[in-house]
């Protein structure tokens, strides 16, 4: 997800706001005029020809613009069943409107932050954490002296250089420096696949990178800003 995509995506929920508010009522008024005060089709009048047509397209896009908004929604709803909830999504990514898409990406995002948000948690708290730092102890007995060791200690204590160093498993050279493939989950975005591929990589590779996957994706990606869970996409070999 671009720079440009969040800024577009800034808007969405005011946008939807100002749907419902002032859509929603405008679409029973229309839909009362037509069918209580508009006049009658008649071929003296051809003006009422063009009041019908403009009325009843006013009526079908505010109609098919809520419908979409709602099954958005009802995308994003916890509560909602998950074949209920599959369903709209599918109905929004495949025929709903620019808005409807943009809140389903928009909520992807969020629920990027949030995960970071959960996941770096933990890993806060253990940082925060006291480390206990323990020390070896002597304990001296009435028999033993600051300054003398006993043959016991003497054998303990060149016993653990006797020990062979523990061996350690040599890096597997055919090991590919990333993974093939990739299926997207909630939350993901193109910038943050490029960004889990590059951890330590600066704000320019991580563009370069979400750029290349997305040309490699580019038949099934038409969007870059807009990916769905369980989408599968490729990632080549030769990221920057």
């Amino acid at each position: 997800m671009t720079a440009d995509s969040l800024a577009t995506t800034g808007q969405s929920h005011l946008t939807d706001a100002f749907l419902w508010l002032v859509g929603a009522p405008l679409a029973l008024l229309d839909a009362l005029y037509l069918s209580h005060l508009a006049p009658p089709l008649s071929a003296d009048r051809p003006e009422t020809l063009v009041v019908w047509v403009l009325g009843i397209a006013a009526l079908v896009l505010l109609a098919w613009s809520l419908l979409c908004s709602a099954c958005a929604h009802v995308a994003l709803l916890r509560v909602a069943p998950p074949a209920v909830r599959a369903a709209s999504r599918f109905f929004v990514s495949r025929c709903g409107t620019r808005l409807s898409r943009s809140l389903l990406a928009r909520a992807g995002a969020s629920a990027l932050i949030g995960s970071a948000l959960v996941t770096g948690a933990p890993a806060a708290a253990t940082l925060a954490a006291p480390q206990e730092h323990s020390s070896p102890t002597v304990s001296l007995t009435w028999a033993d002296t600051p300054g003398t060791t006993s043959p016991d200690q003497e054998a303990t204590q060149t016993a653990p250089a006797a020990l062979p160093a523990p061996a350690q498993d040599a890096p597997a050279a055919d090991a590919p420096a990333h993974p093939t493939s990739i299926t997207v989950t909630p939350g993901d975005s193109l910038w943050s696949i490029a960004a889990s591929l590059h951890p330590d990589a600066d704000d320019a590779r991580i563009d370069a990178t979400w750029r290349a996957i997305h040309a490699a994706n580019s038949e099934s990606v038409h969007d870059p800003a807009l990916i769905y869970p369980g989408q599968t996409l490729v990632i080549p070999q030769d990221l920057p």
